[in-house]
């Protein structure tokens, strides 16, 4: 219970727990909920922002029911009719209220858990003018001044977390990561779990402040580590990108008239890498430790959309429809999903949020995301791609492809012409 409540705590500052009670079997509200928003202070953030693997719970015609947060599972017992439910574990009771199609599960005062039964987002909740989104998106700040080049600008990388004394790898609680840019200028840009805004930092070493949407964060540096402070109890630890150079303004001013069109030419072509799957639930479990090479195509348009075909030597993965935007950290833009397949389910707008300028490499598309069936159950997975011709030496050999040594020597030809000579499976939408 302590490792979930600090998990929520450092994504969204809130928390929860799960379920249960005693029911009849014709209760409408029996069946499966799959959590979809997080209700924070008045503010909203999708469910995932908080459990990387998502939230279900289910309430039985017997009275019991099961939570699942984060892949975590609690039984309890459950009672009530109607549009007021007591779900009760651990000799904790927890109120819900049915409203229209949305279940609100009150973990406590101002913080709430919203589940629906399609896992899409509830009618009753939805307006001519949509909820403003929590997340960490930083207001920029213009009150800093030019300065000198400092030590501090450079790109930190973050690690770890610590939580009330209990530490976890950065990915376990952010999956996309985290990073923060320090600029000589006094300007700053910080990336929490892809979703990137610019603030402002004063101070040096052992005592910095970064300073965003009003609030001022404590950051040291000391013995080459960065120390975050996201709130009482809560660290954030950061190292210097081993790539990273002093960042100037010049820096920063120099990607700033990158157009749509350049994005759109980085993402357009044939690309080769790798698929990973790091962690699954029951039904997938003979997934878990996955490695193998795929084959990707990304044909772009003028107006920024685009199709992604995703392939291995024996399987085809999908076809997700995706948008390029431009953006002024690099000329790469980013990428978001819209539509399409994959792993024989539906993508859905958003599913993905791809930002290669936060990937751990150069030149990289990192996809790293938690695929959910239709039943609730998931994989935790991983892309890794670079265009078609490109070398992996400076990717860990862990990273690099299984056959890489036999991509080297054929690289140099059109990577179609190559999979077809090798007698290999092409996509069933690739001519």
């Amino acid at each position: 219970m302590k490792r979930i409540l600090c998990y929520v705590l450092a994504a969204l500052m809130l928390v929860s727990l799960a379920a249960c009670g005693s029911a009849q079997s014709d209760n409408p509200n029996v069946g499966t909920w799959t959590g979809v928003m997080v209700d924070a202070l008045g503010m909203e953030g999708e469910i995932r922002d908080v459990f990387a693997q998502g939230a279900t719970l289910e309430l039985k015609a017997n009275g019991n029911c099961t939570a699942i947060f984060d892949g975590d599972r609690a039984n309890g017992k459950w009672t009530g009719s109607g549009s007021r439910l007591t779900l009760s574990i651990g000799g904790d009771d927890y109120r819900c209220t049915i409203d229209g199609d949305a279940l609100v599960f009150e973990f406590m005062d101002d913080m709430n858990l919203i589940f629906t039964r399609n896992g899409r987002m509830p009618t009753s909740r939805v307006s001519s003018e949509p909820a403003e989104a929590t997340d960490f998106r930083l207001t920029p700040n213009e009150s800093a001044s030019a300065e000198a080049p400092k030590p501090e600008a450079v790109m930190w990388i973050g690690r770890s977390v610590d939580m009330f004394g209990t530490q976890s790898d950065i990915e376990i609680v952010y999956a996309n990561g985290v990073s923060i840019e320090i600029v000589d200028d006094g300007t700053c840009t910080l990336d929490f779990n892809g979703d990137s805004s610019t603030g402002t930092w004063e101070g040096s070493g052992s005592d910095m402040t970064i300073n965003v949407g009003g609030q001022k964060y404590q950051t040291s540096i000391e013995g080459g580590v960065m120390t975050f402070e996201l709130m009482e109890d809560i660290l954030i630890f950061l190292e210097k990108d081993e790539n990273s150079t002093t960042r100037s303004s010049a820096d920063a001013d120099g990607i700033s008239g990158v157009s749509l069109a350049d994005a759109i030419d980085w993402w357009d072509g044939e690309w080769y890498g790798t698929f990973y799957v790091y962690d699954t639930n029951e039904p997938y479990s003979d997934l878990k430790g996955t490695f193998i090479d795929v084959y990707a195509i990304i044909e772009t348009e003028e107006n920024g959309t685009g199709t992604v075909y995703l392939w291995s030597e024996d399987e085809e993965f999908g076809t997700v429809m995706i948008t390029v935007s431009a953006n002024d950290r690099s000329y790469m833009g980013t990428v978001a999903a819209n539509g399409g397949m994959l792993f024989d389910e539906a993508v859905h707008f958003g599913d993905w949020n791809i930002d290669p300028f936060t990937c751990k490499y150069d030149n990289m598309i990192e996809i790293r995301e938690v695929f959910t069936d239709e039943d609730g159950d998931w994989f935790d997975y991983e892309f890794l791609l670079r265009p078609w011709g490109a070398d992996w030496e400076d990717v860990s050999s862990a990273d690099q492809p299984l056959y890489y040594s036999w991509y080297m020597g054929v690289c140099g030809r059109p990577m179609l012409e190559v999979v077809r000579e090798a007698g290999e499976m092409n996509h069933s939408q690739i001519r």
